[in-house]
């Protein structure tokens, strides 16, 4: 199927939130050009992670790494359910691995998967009440910047490894952008820092994933806005 030029180019992503506020720098950074160059795999915009993390108010020297959930003492304190998104997710399948590898279920700990807006109103929730709970998540994710969680150390490397965010663009779009904006985009690094200060402009300021791209860029990326 042949492309015109006034064809719009699709920028795809996950449907996570992060991947969302990534999405919006690429479509802003494109969307200031024209077009026309070759087909390439850019270099990675973030690092994602998974993590488990506690809320702020957990003592670091009572609650440090994923082991310590089952001790006496405080194993009596936190919420047993370790609530997650989707089944399916990797975050979801490995922080079910990590109940029995750790020998939380023995503690009572279950693993409970669910859907990500029920996941974040619940760590809204719960951090407001100011609950102990464990908190399966990655970075970058809004949730990390907005409640300043804690991650906790987990030296087993059930969690996986870190991973490279990279944009893909495709063949046709390729050739209807100009190859300075796909420089541009190339030689953007968001960090997970960045990623997170775009996706809590998304999911705590309200903005859309475009006007929160221009906020982050204003603040920091300045040349790359007309």
């Amino acid at each position: 199927m042949s492309v015109g030029a006034s064809d719009p180019i699709i920028v795809g992503n996950i449907t996570l939130s992060f991947h969302r506020a990534a999405a919006g720098v690429t479509r802003r950074v494109l969307y200031l050009s024209g077009y026309r160059d070759r087909v390439r795999v850019l270099r990675p915009h973030s690092q994602p992670y998974r993590l488990w993390a506690v809320p702020p108010y957990v003592p670091v020297d009572e609650v440090g790494e994923v082991s310590d959930l089952a001790r006496p003492g405080i194993a009596e304190r936190m919420t047993k359910a370790v609530d997650g998104i989707n089944p399916g997710a990797g975050i979801s399948r490995f922080s079910a691995t990590m109940v029995g590898a750790y020998g939380l279920d023995r503690a009572g700990y279950t693993s409970a998967p669910g859907d990500e807006e029920g996941f974040t109103a619940r760590v809204d929730r719960g951090v407001a009440a100011r609950e102990w709970f464990v908190i399966p998540l990655w970075r970058p994710q809004y949730l990390n910047r907005h409640h300043r969680l804690h991650r906790l150390e987990e030296p087993k490397g059930l969690l996986g490894t870190v991973d490279d965010a990279c944009p893909v663009i495709g063949l046709e779009a390729l050739e209807r952008i100009r190859p300075e904006a796909v420089s541009q985009l190339d030689a953007l690094r968001l960090g997970n820092d960045g990623v997170e200060e775009i996706d809590t402009l998304i999911n705590v300021g309200g903005l859309s994933p475009l006007q929160a791209a221009d906020r982050y860029l204003a603040d920091h990326h300045s040349g790359l806005l007309p």
